[in-house]
């Protein structure tokens, strides 16, 4: 039992950091994503998400729980920002 409780508990932060990052964009995708963690009771916090920057099409990269997080990335993108 106690190792199920460690998986939600791990899940949860993870959807917690998913929901904070996609409350700051204006993908309808995102939006869904937000809306579904509301529906478990996780409520972003978009104020942890530092550095947002979207590239349209492409994806977004963020900063969170200082980490710097890449979401639905081309792979171009991802090796142009790695280069940076």
């Amino acid at each position: 039992m106690a190792n199920f409780t460690l998986h939600w508990q791990v899940m949860f932060m993870q959807f917690l950091r998913v929901s904070s990052i996609e409350s700051k964009s204006s993908h309808p995708m995102a939006a869904a994503l937000v809306d579904y963690g509301r529906w478990y009771s996780i409520e972003p916090k978009p104020k942890d998400v530092e550095e947002f920057q979207n590239f349209p099409g492409q994806g977004i990269q963020v900063n969170i729980d200082v980490k710097n997080i890449y979401i639905l990335v081309t792979e171009r993108l991802l090796t142009e920002l790695r280069n940076r």
